[in-house]
């Protein structure tokens, strides 16, 4: 019995002694892991921006005169170091806006989602063609004619930003060619003008160039048959209209037909002496042929006018519009003619 109570109270004196030995015992302080704040954002959206992260002495807490934990508990970090071009390639897209026109050609537009600040808070600017798009856009498919303006009614603007239909010009007929696949039309210029499409406007036609007078050419043969015949031709021809006023002269047959036709025969006398002329001299000389070529166009205008003259005397007679010797005396047909 006695050795029991022994026992008992030995083991009981250890077990307060072991007690007072733990709450004796020192206890250093350990760090928690870092964490990032609640309330730090990142300094920069992106680029590399700076955030504070903390920490806490409580892992474990100091004690019995343990020691605190060394070093800060606080510190910065970097974030958000991803490029700006490479975060503003990453963001979405945005739907596309409604098509500025209905009849029309319009156009519609979108962003990305961070130009509002809906991609994490991230926001960028509103940069063409990187972050913002414009395209041109159409609400007809098909186009359907009775739910739009009349292409060619020059008081609508509907078609206005649509290059192919730009308002028919003055002077200018205007038809509607519409089909299901969009609004068309064709401007035709009248009263002869014609539509310069560069300045949009009907003008009046050039006057027409004159055809070219073709220089008649012959073959070197052709050319010696032809001098021989005129100059054969012109030969008889002086020959026998001599013979004939010189016959007329010895006659003394000046009546008033009679002197039209001497006139007219002496004129074609003198020409046909022109077309005897050596071709030759004529060449070599420029001036000398415009001289040859003004006489054959003079006395073979004399005779053709003496051969009128001839004419009107003979309807004179034959009419009876005057009494005797024609119309003209012969003085006046020698002036006329001449």
């Amino acid at each position: 019995m006695k050795s029991l109570k022994f026992t008992l109270t030995f083991d009981i004196g250890v077990l307060f002694i072991s007690v007072l030995a733990v709450e004796q015992e020192k206890v250093d302080g350990g760090w928690t892991n870092w964490s990032i704040m609640s309330d730090s954002d990142c300094s920069e959206p992106c680029g590399g921006g700076e955030q504070t992260r903390v920490r806490t002495c409580t892992n474990p807490k100091p004690q019995n005169g343990g020691a605190d934990c060394e070093g800060p508990d606080k510190a910065t970090v970097k974030c958000n170091e991803e490029s700006c071009e490479e975060k503003l390639e990453s963001s979405e897209w945005e739907n596309w806006s409604e098509c500025s026109t209905t009849c029309g050609l319009g156009t519609r537009e979108r962003v990305k989602k961070c130009v509002n600040g809906e991609d994490d808070g991230y926001k960028c600017d509103k940069v063409k063609d990187k972050s913002h798009e414009v395209e041109k856009c159409k609400q007809w498919s098909p186009f359907v004619k009775e739910q739009c303006p009349d292409p060619c009614e020059k008081k609508s603007d509907e078609y206005s930003n649509i290059p192919s239909l730009k308002h028919c010009p003055d002077r200018a007929k205007c038809t509607d060619n519409s089909d299901d696949m969009g609004p068309k039309r064709e401007c035709k210029c009248v009263m002869g003008y014609q539509l310069d499409v560069k300045q949009w406007v009907c003008k009046a036609r050039p006057p027409e160039k004159p055809t070219p007078r073709p220089i008649p050419t012959l073959s070197p043969v052709e050319k010696v048959v032809a001098v021989v015949v005129t100059k054969t031709a012109s030969t008889v021809l002086l020959i026998m209209v001599s013979l004939t006023l010189a016959l007329f002269i010895l006659m003394r047959v000046f009546t008033v037909d009679r002197v039209i036709q001497m006139n007219m025969e002496i004129a074609l006398l003198i020409a046909h002496l022109f077309l005897l002329f050596p071709n030759e001299v004529s060449t070599d000389n420029p001036s000398l042929c415009q001289v040859v070529s003004i006489a054959l166009h003079v006395f073979f205008t004399a005779c053709f006018m003496f051969m009128f003259l001839e004419s009107l005397h003979v309807y004179s007679m034959v009419a009876f519009v005057v009494p005797r010797n024609g119309l003209l005396n012969r003085f006046q047909n020698m002036l006329v003619g001449w």
